[in-house]
């Protein structure tokens, strides 16, 4: 006889993760909130002319105009003109990197796609560390991220940031809006695989300069009748296209060739619109189940690394440690050289530009 008595029901179970879990190796072992505000934060850093004096700038100038540009979003529009958004941010309508044109494809793919999957990759951090409230917090630590990678792309310009606003208010909203859906988490965790590949950011024991921060997302696609070979796009402020070949234990080999953004002058003085200066770069980069070991990079930067070596834990070990290493070659001379804690950032000394 049945009293009414409630059955029991099964506990819920959180959905697997898709885009960490918690790998004791490689640049996942180095992924978390404060790496991820240093890398993305900071990754305009690696252009020319960029001061990395972190702890001198003036963050004031840019932090205000930053936050008027977005409070008084119709007067920025208006200032640069609500046609010029639309084709040159907002929509796929321009090409041409003059006056502003085609900012729509950093937009898409670094703040829209890349960004979008950091922020569920973020969350997931906070849940496996038993943090409360793993959504809010994942939300926060990226605003925080991409307000200071605004403020210091805006520098000293107090003209109506439009770039910042629509960086913001449209793609960085969009992106964690779609990113919450699953059906897009699906699709860029199977086949499809979407991961990020940070730096090893570090702080120059003789200057004081933030080097090596970066911020590089990876996107690579299972080519058809294949097991092993995949299309691999690395993009970020460099875009570099190749091939990926996985082995049977996870391991994969990818080499790539592409274009660097080196520079980011200003194109248009009456607005300030920023265009990118590209030069040829290449890189060849090894991974353990989509967790970077190591990377070698070569580019064409004026005043910083012209060829880039990273190493992540698990792959050399001084003692009882395993430590991320890094290794520049700068256009002017010498060699800088940097050891990252587990934490993912550490010290770093050698030429200054």
């Amino acid at each position: 006889m049945s009293w009414g008595c409630a059955q029991p029901t099964a506990p819920q179970t959180a959905p697997a993760p898709r885009f960490y879990t918690d790998k004791s190796y490689g640049s996942e072992a180095e992924f978390n909130p404060l790496t991820e505000i240093l890398n993305e934060g900071f990754d305009i850093t690696q252009t020319n002319g960029q001061d990395r004096h972190v702890f001198r700038r003036n963050y004031t100038v840019g932090a205000a105009n930053v936050w008027r540009s977005v409070w008084h979003a119709d007067e920025t529009y208006r200032f640069y003109g609500y046609r010029r958004a639309l084709v040159n941010e907002w929509l796929p309508l321009t090409a041409p990197n003059n006056n502003g044109g085609g900012a729509w494809v950093p937009n898409y793919e670094y703040h829209l796609v890349g960004s979008g999957m950091v922020f569920v990759r973020m969350k997931e951090w906070y849940e496996q560390h038993g943090i409360p409230h793993p959504e809010l917090l994942s939300f926060a630590t990226m605003m925080t991220a991409h307000y200071t990678n605004e403020v210091l792309e805006n520098g000293l310009s107090k003209l109506p940031n439009e770039d910042a606003t629509t960086d913001l208010l449209i793609f960085d909203m969009g992106g964690m809006a779609i990113w919450r859906i699953g059906a897009v988490q699906r699709f860029f965790s199977g086949p499809v695989e979407l991961t990020n590949w940070p730096g090893q950011p570090s702080i120059d024991v003789n200057s004081g300069t933030l080097q090596n921060a970066a911020q590089q997302f990876v996107l690579r696609a299972s080519l058809p009748h294949s097991q092993r070979w995949k299309v691999f796009y690395d993009f970020g402020m460099s875009s570099l296209l190749g091939l990926s070949y996985k082995r049977a234990s996870g391991d994969a080999l990818s080499l790539a060739v592409g274009t660097d953004a080196v520079d980011n002058p200003v194109v248009d003085p009456r607005t300030g619109a920023k265009g990118a200066t590209l030069a040829f770069k290449a890189g060849m980069f090894y991974d353990r189940n989509g967790s970077l070991l190591a990377s070698v990079q070569a580019g064409s930067r004026s005043d910083n690394a012209v060829f880039n070596v990273n190493v992540y834990p698990g792959v050399v070990r001084l003692g009882g440690l395993r430590p991320g290493l890094w290794i520049q070659v700068p256009r002017t001379g010498g060699i800088r050289f940097g050891v990252a804690s587990r934490w993912g950032f550490g010290l770093g000394h050698g030429p200054e530009h």
